[in-house]
């Protein structure tokens, strides 16, 4: 069997997006402490693609047909505070993605296709634009009332509008303080 590596397509979150969601993030866990693992700042990001695991032949011809999409550079902002599933004790939180929505969805939907072709994938999957700020801790028990009172009291404001440039190509490398993820390779937009 031929080594696979877990790969993911994605757009990079800027630092300058990053300062409301680490106040979400400090805010989140005054009012529910523990509760949650954040995101590390340096893997925040907007999945386009899960692709799996895949083999390298797989990602080469991923990076060949990306670098062949055509597509302009378009604006957005993380605002809202996202919970899947949405029950009381949700397992993941996420800033919601607002602005040029068409645009995104253009994007994603040209990613998705190659991918999908690719992976052979079975399932097509239906985008939901979210930034994951933090995921349940295992094991820990829900207090829903402490946790409704928290998702009441914690929104992301309009966050800092910017500019999708870029996505990238990223492996992701499971480990005991969550997942590591590191460029494989960077697509530009098209003007």
């Amino acid at each position: 069997m031929s080594d696979t590596t877990r790969c993911f397509v994605a757009v990079k979150i800027p630092k300058e997006a990053m300062t409301p969601l680490v106040q979400l993030q400090k805010s989140m866990d005054a009012d529910a402490p523990e509760f949650y693992r954040w995101s590390s700042l340096d893997d925040v990001h907007l999945t386009l693609y899960f692709l799996g695991e895949v083999e390298e032949d797989v990602i080469a011809q991923a990076c060949q047909r990306f670098d062949l999409l055509k597509w302009k550079a378009f604006s957005i902002s993380l605002e809202g505070l996202l919970k899947f599933p949405d029950d009381n004790t949700p397992k993941v939180l996420a800033a919601g993605v607002k602005g040029e929505d068409q645009a995104l969805r253009s994007l994603q939907l040209k990613v998705h296709d190659i991918s999908f072709m690719l992976t052979q994938d079975m399932a097509p999957k239906v985008f939901s634009p979210h930034v994951t700020i933090g995921r349940l801790r295992k094991g820990k028990p829900g207090y829903a009332k402490m946790l409704k009172r928290a998702f009441a009291q914690n929104r992301l404001k309009s966050g800092a509008s910017f500019t999708v440039e870029s996505f990238a190509l990223y492996k992701s490398e499971r480990g005991p303080e969550g997942a590591k993820h590191t460029v494989i390779k960077e697509f530009k937009c098209v003007e």
